[in-house]
């Protein structure tokens, strides 16, 4: 290596040929500039994986959004058709109660019925002056009433509660 003067003659100038400050600084400004290429793709990396990460949590949260709405649905479907079971249940419950008590009336209508009748012969004898048989089938005709309607009040259930 040899030295190099200015060109004025009177201080030497030491610096080497080529000059190590020129190479330096060069190197240097490679090196930096290869750093940033590094860090900007780590930076691109970075973002790309977040971006990935964002999309399978979405994907993730849409998925569950809709299993839980598929699950909600079965559910309310689920109780609309115990209701409904329910409101048919109710529904033939009451029909048998309208027909024990259709049954329980129509028993005791009869039972009245043969009463007036019973009664009208009664009028007939006492007219006649049997006024002690017409007390005696007065007295049977309320007795049978009475039958017939505690039967038809055991019929329906009412005793039975």
């Amino acid at each position: 290596m040899t030295g190099r003067r200015d060109g004025d003659g009177d201080a030497p100038n030491l610096r080497p040929v080529p000059d190590p400050t020129t190479l330096t600084t060069d190197a240097i400004e490679r090196e930096i500039a290869a750093l940033r290429e590094l860090l900007m793709a780590l930076i691109s990396a970075m973002s790309e994986l977040n971006n990935e990460r964002f999309q399978t949590v979405e994907h993730h949260r849409l998925e569950q959004k809709l299993d839980t709405k598929e699950k909600i649905d079965a559910a309310l479907l689920a109780q609309q058709g115990a209701a409904n079971k329910s409101e048919l249940a109710i529904k033939d419950q009451l029909n048998q109660l309208s027909n024990t008590f259709d049954t329980a009336i129509g028993g005791v209508t009869d039972g009245l019925a043969d009463v007036k009748d019973r009664v009208g012969k009664i009028e007939a004898i006492k007219v006649g002056g049997q006024e002690k048989v017409a007390a005696f089938y007065a007295f049977a005709g309320f007795l049978t009433a009475t039958v017939v309607f505690g039967g038809a009040l055991a019929a329906s259930g009412l005793f039975a509660r």
